[in-house]
């Protein structure tokens, strides 16, 4: 079966037109093809949409099975070529045009100043990614590893961390057209901030918390940040019940403002993305999109954080005895342990007295009171 340029470019970036095609393409055409074992389906298209029917069926559930040939106008980095056939290699280096003989410099000068930055890094470079971006740039980004003067990867063990932080944004539906709930996994060392891991998926709320969890047992965080509204609230709420170090991020400016403010750290150089990570493309897909991306949730995690280093200088201390000091106090409110003399054994907790003015801690071994759930050091306190 073969489907040549499905898209029409007036209707592409209607949601509802190019929704059409793709159901059209997902419960008609994929499934007639006279031996589903044997058969094959060639698309043939220009890009012309992150979404656009190439987009859909190479980040969906089957992607992998797709051959993706692309090949753009002006190479955007030096690239080897292998024909299948012959098995002849052809070095195609960064800058070079096509068909030169063509389309010249001049023409596509043309092209850029009708079609704009959008239009052209999708038909002519086959990626609705500008290659200038939008708010991020995509020459902002340092990717890992670094690649040698022949373009081959240089393998080299990433830098120490100083600390571990994840940034949430968080939403609760389920369904397929809602926000997407995002964690981002940022490691902070001397030459900038390295993402090292993004989870995606669309949740409800005990599915989220579960993996709030499992992530920070994963990365073991020095802090895990959420927005302070919505279901990030609610979340706060639950995660402080436990060992976690959460804090409750204010957000007074829209997507967009927030956005802006933490390009100038990308501009600089300081942020590293893992080259070969599942991940990277959809999430560089989507930040040098933004704002006219599909989705801004990755976004939204990833200015967080780089704003919330911005603002607070990183790591001072005094931010931290604050929010350390409001995570004791609903511990000792709440009657949960305020810390642990042997990690990840309950009955080691070590609580504090919640009387008022008390701050007496009793340790495992000591004769404590508990009354209406808390815990008292003398049966005066508790009356």
């Amino acid at each position: 079966m073969l489907i040549d340029d499905p898209h029409d470019t007036e209707n592409v970036v209607s949601d509802k037109e190019r929704q059409r095609t793709l159901h059209n393409f997902d419960h008609k055409l994929s499934t007639r093809l006279d031996d589903p074992k044997l058969g094959v389906i060639v698309m043939i298209m220009q890009r012309l949409h992150t979404r656009d029917l190439s987009g859909h069926v190479l980040q969906g559930p089957d992607g992998k099975r797709w051959t993706h040939l692309s090949i753009p106008m002006e190479a955007p980095a030096s690239k080897t070529y292998i024909f299948p056939l012959s098995k002849k290699d052809y070095v195609r280096k960064e800058g070079e045009l096509l068909n030169p003989a063509r389309e010249g410099h001049p023409e596509l000068e043309e092209h850029k100043a009708r079609l704009g930055i959008y239009g052209y890094a999708g038909q002519f470079q086959q990626n609705p990614l500008p290659a200038g971006g939008g708010i991020f740039k995509f020459n902002y980004f340092n990717l890992w590893p670094k690649l040698d003067r022949d373009g081959n990867e240089q393998y080299a063990e990433l830098p120490k961390f100083k600390t571990v932080t994840q940034s949430w944004d968080t939403a609760i539906k389920d369904k397929e057209t809602d926000s997407f709930s995002v964690c981002t996994t940022w490691g902070t060392c001397d030459t900038g901030y390295f993402l090292l891991d993004v989870w995606r998926k669309h949740v409800e709320f005990p599915e989220m918390i579960h993996a709030m969890n499992e992530l920070a047992t994963e990365w073991r965080p020095g802090a895990i940040l959420v927005e302070d509204k919505a279901s990030g609230q609610s979340a706060i709420q639950e995660l402080r019940r436990s060992t976690l170090p959460v804090i409750a991020i204010q957000v007074d400016k829209d997507k967009v403002a927030r956005a802006r403010a933490a390009a100038a750290t990308a501009e600089a150089g300081k942020i590293w993305i893992m080259r070969n990570a599942s991940w990277s493309r959809l999430y560089l897909d989507e930040l040098c999109n933004f704002p006219k991306s599909e989705f801004g949730d990755q976004v939204d995690s990833t200015t967080q954080f780089i704003n919330w280093v911005n603002q607070t200088g990183s790591w001072l201390p005094a931010y931290y005895e604050s929010e350390n000091e409001k995570d004791r106090r609903y511990r000792i409110e709440h009657g949960l342990p305020v810390r642990y003399t042997m990690p990840g054994v309950s009955f080691s907790g070590v609580y504090v007295c919640v009387y008022s003015g008390c701050g007496k801690e009793l340790l495992p071994n000591t004769v404590m009171t508990q009354a209406r759930g808390l815990r008292f050091c003398s049966v005066a306190h508790s009356m």
